[in-house]
């Protein structure tokens, strides 16, 4: 594994643990997440880190995803 594809899984593991902690912080409330008014606080915490993890997933290399 080259250091380009390391370090694009350090950063998908580093926003992974964030969304963990964010759950966490939220004490993994359901109805808090769901909530029409309060609840984007919770939405958007967890939203941007998995844009990232996207964004992140599209710049590995098609050799590295076709060992998977």
């Amino acid at each position: 594994m080259n250091q380009k594809v390391r370090t694009i899984l350090l950063k998908i593991t580093d926003y992974c643990l964030q969304i963990k902690d964010t759950h966490d912080y939220f004490k993994h409330d359901k109805k808090l997440f769901i909530n029409e008014k309060s609840g984007f606080i919770y939405r958007n915490s967890i939203t941007m880190p998995i844009l990232q993890i996207g964004e992140l997933a599209k710049m590995l290399s098609e050799e590295f995803l076709g060992h998977l």
